[in-house]
């Protein structure tokens, strides 16, 4: 038998029907990521140091002192765990609380701002710089958004300073909030010569002064002169900073259930930039030749542990942050609880210099200045990493 012969109309019915069929409909496109938790917007601000953010409970704290341009003055808002604002800004200022008179030659320019919290409650102190003077001010909070009015606390000449060190609220180891700021030269007590002087004073419930200490002082004041102060443990910790052949620093410890004190020298020739919370002890960070350097300071004065030139680094275990320093993480600190003053602890890539940080129990926020703003920025564990989260 022959084979069977197709005829070309057959086939080409049958090439004609293979080509008419539909093509499979194209995958459906991805669904876009979900957009960012809200975060609180940038706020205009008086200078790279007029502005504080600290936790307290499950809230956090942001005040900003607002450009001269602007009328000045002093503003807070507080946010959500988050980042995202809860409420309206208040106003814990206009202009200047301590010469209204001084809006006549124009508004007051805030050069300096610090708050903390303690137990629910809120202390807020910034530095207005006059035509002659340096005004210190403070305005007192026995809960979120509930402030006194500022009052003032002190006046010292001017002074020019490139940052932060003249002003510190802190939580004292009693639970009451302080401020230690700068008040008039005088002659000095131990020397000869005009000495930069500086004390420490609570702040009442009306937001007034309260008691004060002994005023301090130092021949040659550093920039910055007071590089920190806070509570931990039942203790209260501050540092100053004073210049002879070398910037030295002081860190002094008060634990007033014994009362016992104490005084540690803590990298000598250094520069010192701000003091951190550490568990039960406190840490020390400074600009030194070669590197940054981050040291801790015990509840007796001691210090045990310095790292030079110091590895700064953050990881994440069981989903919350470890921030670590040194190749080997000499130093730690796991954050589980809501924590302020954590800028001391991060690499400059998550919190620039002049930067705030705290832990809010969710997340870590970082409030950075730069070309007169504040930005805040977000940064939580995601999949086993660090991430900035406030971005898409």
């Amino acid at each position: 038998m022959y084979p069977r012969r197709v005829r070309p109309a057959a086939l080409l019915v049958v090439l004609v029907a293979a080509g008419c069929a539909d093509p499979p409909p194209p995958a459906p496109p991805p669904a876009p990521p979900p957009a960012p938790a809200p975060i609180l917007s940038p706020r205009r601000v008086a200078s790279a140091s007029a502005f504080d953010l600290v936790a307290s409970g499950d809230s956090v704290l942001f005040a900003w002192g607002v450009p001269a341009s602007e009328g000045g003055g002093v503003r807070s808002i507080e946010l959500g765990p988050a980042g995202a604002a809860r409420g309206a800004e208040i106003d814990l200022a206009r202009h200047s609380a301590a010469a209204a008179g001084a809006v006549e030659e124009g508004p007051p320019q805030i050069a300096e701002l610090s708050m903390a919290a303690a137990a629910g409650h809120v202390g807020v102190a910034w530095v207005v710089m006059l035509r002659d003077e340096s005004v210190i001010e403070a305005a007192y909070a026995s809960a979120p958004g509930d402030f006194t009015a500022a009052r003032e606390l002190a006046s010292a000449d001017r002074y020019e300073s490139r940052g932060r060190g003249n002003v510190i609220v802190s939580s004292g180891a009693d639970g009451a909030l302080w401020v230690t700021h700068r008040i008039a030269p005088a002659p000095c007590t131990a020397t000869s010569g005009l000495c930069t002087r500086f004390t420490r004073q609570s702040l009442g419930a009306t937001g007034a002064p309260g008691r004060g200490d002994t005023p301090l002082e130092v021949a040659t004041a550093c920039d910055p002169l007071l590089p920190g102060a806070l509570s931990a443990a039942g203790r209260s910790y501050y540092a100053v900073c004073h210049l002879g052949e070398h910037p030295a620093t002081t860190v002094y410890v008060i634990d007033p259930a014994v009362s016992y004190a104490a005084a540690a020298e803590v990298l000598p020739g250094c520069v010192p930039t701000a003091l951190a919370p550490a568990g039960a002890s406190v840490v020390l960070r400074a600009h030194c030749h070669g590197g940054d350097a981050l040291a801790r300071i015990t509840e007796t004065g001691r210090v045990p542990t310095s790292v030079q030139p110091a590895v700064f680094a953050a990881r994440c275990d069981h989903g919350r942050p470890t921030l670590t320093v040194g190749a080997r993480a000499e130093l730690a600190l796991p954050l589980t609880a809501s924590e302020s003053r954590l800028e001391a602890w991060l690499p400059e890539a998550l919190a620039p210099p002049g930067s705030r940080a705290v832990w809010t129990g969710e997340a870590l926020l970082v409030a950075q200045p730069e070309s007169g703003e504040v930005s805040l920025r977000r940064y939580e564990c995601v999949d086993g990493e660090l991430l900035r989260t406030d971005v898409r």
